[in-house]
């Protein structure tokens, strides 16, 4: 965000931590969760870590597999 939007580094936390809110916000008023818990999730890929076309294939992988067994 710093790069593409030229803002400060402390504006860019300060935007996310925002929408962090949001999120957390909404998925509590319509589903009743926590985001935060992981019991929600099956699993969970770092996009910022792990390259984007490796993240798709190896979740798509294993929806495949998934849909298999039902």
């Amino acid at each position: 965000m710093v790069e593409r939007y030229k803002i400060s580094e402390e504006e860019a936390e300060k935007i996310i931590k925002n929408k962090e809110n949001q999120r957390a916000c909404v998925a509590q008023k319509i589903f009743g969760v926590e985001i935060d818990n992981p019991a929600l999730y099956h699993i969970a890929l770092n996009t910022s870590r792990v390259p984007f076309e490796w993240a798709f294939e190896s979740v798509a992988g294993l929806f495949s597999r998934f849909l298999e067994r039902i």
